[in-house]
């Protein structure tokens, strides 16, 4: 049974990681890209990868993570999480769902909003311009929140048992 809290953090850290990976690979890779070209060719793009997104792969990934982050820290939540592993576990499916609610609220409105918009429109660059800054930022945080999280639940999964700090080391100071 003790297995049982290990691999539901590794299962989780890593559906974490994965959903991290593809936010980090808009962010260094996709989005930079888009932003070098015209702006009608890139909200055509961009469009055609929302669209591309909202399919069972990234979808189940996405969802299942959420619903693994959420058991897990109600889980958690409900044992009081005062074990350094419990505490990793809680943080970790915290910000996975931070992430997850950032995609929900902030992400989601503008990909729609983009959706709607016609690339050939004379605003269309000037949504687009505000579309690029506003939506990389968020997906930023997103990111990191996604890939921090995963390293939390997997270095969970991966301490051994009754491992903590020494209360001497807790302590110790370095002031020069």
């Amino acid at each position: 049974m003790a297995r049982t809290p290990r691999f539901l953090a590794l299962a989780t850290g890593l559906g974490s990681c994965a959903v991290g990976a593809v936010y980090s690979t808009f962010s260094l890779n996709v989005m930079p890209a888009l932003a070098a070209l015209p702006a009608a060719e890139a909200i055509e793009r961009m469009q055609q990868f929302n669209r591309g997104a909202v399919m069972w792969p990234f979808m189940s990934l996405f969802f299942g993570t959420a619903a693994l982050s959420a058991y897990t820290l109600a889980k958690e939540a409900g044992a009081g999480g005062s074990r350094p592993r419990s505490a990793l576990r809680a943080a970790g499916s915290g910000m996975y769902l931070a992430g997850f609610l950032l995609t929900v609220a902030f992400h989601v409105p503008r990909n729609d909003a983009l959706a709607a918009l016609d690339p050939s429109a004379s605003a269309a660059p000037a949504a687009w311009d505000s579309f690029l800054a506003e939506w990389t930022g968020g997906n930023h945080v997103r990111a990191a929140l996604s890939v921090a999280g995963a390293g939390a639940l997997v270095l969970s999964a991966l301490r051994p048992a009754g491992t903590a700090v020494p209360a001497s080391a807790q302590t110790k100071s370095y002031a020069g």
